[in-house]
């Protein structure tokens, strides 16, 4: 009995020191938690090894890793010097790891992002006078920004001072994010719109009766 305990101890110590001796180690949960991967050269492909899209940590003992999401060191990758990384989430890689191989130098690298939306087309016609001085929003009263426009600078609580009750049908947010509800006082069905063209405006298409900007 005791020569099979110091033989199951010797092994774990073996296994432990081979783990360690791994240049990277993958873990299945955060914090370094669950089911472990290790490997010393390129992983073209985790699918082989039963984790692809399975690593939430990684711990990197020696060198510069390009984590990839896709096979054959594909994607928008990232890449990590050594050390101790408890959530892959934070660098948007979090169970999306298809691949991985060491590198030469470099720091972490966020993979790119996208491109913003262009702004919102520019009219050359003068837009309707308002209270207020320049407008964030711009409503239509017809869809695909046709028809009358008004525009609108602060909160309305109720449209009906403005004779543009339940006529808005399409919009312009040039700035901020915009509360349009159905009823006065900013009750009813709400909708919060945030910079850009709308060609019609959903549920509030011609019931719009309050307007607001939100944080």
């Amino acid at each position: 009995m005791i020569r099979i305990r110091c033989l199951t101890v010797l092994a774990l110590a073996f296994s432990a020191t081979t783990a360690l001796a791994q240049s990277i180690t993958f873990y299945e949960s955060e914090g370094y938690r669950g089911r472990a991967f290790s490997q010393d050269g390129p992983i073209v492909n985790f699918e082989r090894f039963g984790f692809n899209d399975r690593a939430s940590s990684v711990v990197i003992r020696r060198g510069t890793w390009e984590l990839c999401p896709d096979a054959q060191f594909g994607g928008g990758c990232v890449t990590l010097r050594s050390g101790a990384y408890p959530n892959l989430g934070a660098m948007g890689m979090s169970n999306r790891v298809s691949s991985a191989r060491p590198v030469s130098g470099g720091a972490y690298r966020p993979p790119p992002r996208p491109l913003p939306a262009p702004p919102p087309p520019v009219y050359s016609q003068p837009y309707p006078p308002s209270a207020g001085g320049s407008s964030s929003v711009i409503l239509f009263e017809g869809t695909g920004l046709s028809g009358e426009r008004y525009r609108v600078s602060g909160a309305l609580n109720n449209f009906d001072q403005t004779q543009w009750n339940d006529r808005a049908r399409s919009m312009i947010v040039r700035s901020g994010r915009w509360q349009l509800c159905t009823d006065a006082y900013f009750r009813g069905n709400c909708t919060i719109f945030g910079p850009g063209r709308y060609d019609d405006i959903g549920n509030q298409t011609g019931s719009v009766s309050s307007i607001r900007p939100v944080r």
